[in-house]
């Protein structure tokens, strides 16, 4: 049914079956943001919430407080997509690493830096040196 009806298919279904690791896991496996309609506990084990963001950045959204503030979690979102920055806590959005990650994962930041200042350049390699 996953495949036939996508992640919404979890829309309609009962509370049991949104609290099954097992079945949420194949659901985000194809989905990610099937991560939306499971419970709040499930929301919470880091290997499932990894498994929907590596499926879809965007399921960093629907991630617990804890995870949204976990730094491997947020740095697969954020490689996927700078904006999903948004969705980390307070302490990851002023993370070094994780900011360079957001940087790297849009290289047009890049190449607008370097037309506007040629010199922007070196600095780059800088970003390269902290992936």
């Amino acid at each position: 049914i996953l495949k036939s009806k996508g992640y919404y298919a979890l829309e309609y279904a009962s509370e049991e079956i949104c609290e099954d690791r097992e079945f949420v896991m194949k659901a985000v496996q194809q989905h990610g943001n099937a991560l939306c309609f499971a419970s709040e506990e499930i929301c919470g084990y880091k290997a499932l919430v990894l498994t929907a963001v590596q499926q879809n950045g965007v399921a960093l959204c629907y991630a617990s407080e804890e995870l949204r503030g976990d730094e491997a979690v947020v740095m697969t979102a954020v490689q996927q997509d700078g904006y999903l920055l948004q969705y980390a806590f307070n302490n990851l959005r002023s993370d070094k690493d994780v900011i360079v990650a957001d940087l790297r994962s849009d290289k047009d930041v890049i190449i607008a830096a370097v037309k506007q200042e040629p010199t922007a350049l070196k600095f780059e390699s800088t970003l390269s040196d902290h992936i």
